[in-house]
């Protein structure tokens, strides 16, 4: 495997739990998973995974322009604008670690 010597992709996890009583529901989980790389060519500037419980049901990077479900019954159950809604708080998560984060590439490209 080769190494490289450019910036380190940086993980910000929003973890969001779940629960509901009631004799059908449980405690649930639903993650969401955010990779934003600065500066590493080949990989996407952000990407996203949305987990329930141990399940994923959706997935975003900066190259799709949209976020796509993995579950059918997930597909089936949310409308196009709560999918644009989705994509707009991703791309503001994503304008937030841009801004905020790149005073900090010097150090982590001398970590490396």
């Amino acid at each position: 495997m080769e190494s490289w010597n450019g910036p380190a992709s940086l993980l910000f996890t929003v973890l969001s739990l779940c629960s509901g009583p009631g004799s059908q529901a449980g405690s649930h989980s639903l993650i969401y998973f955010y990779l934003h790389s600065i500066s590493i060519p080949d990989l996407r500037d952000i990407s996203r995974v949305g987990m329930l419980d141990d399940l994923q049901i959706d997935y975003y990077d900066n190259t799709l322009q949209k976020i796509e479900a993995r579950q059918q019954w997930v597909a089936d159950g949310f409308t196009a604008d709560y999918w644009n809604h989705q994509k707009e708080i991703t791309d503001r998560i994503h304008q937030f670690l841009s801004v905020y984060l790149k005073p900090f590439t010097p150090l982590i490209s001398a970590c490396l």
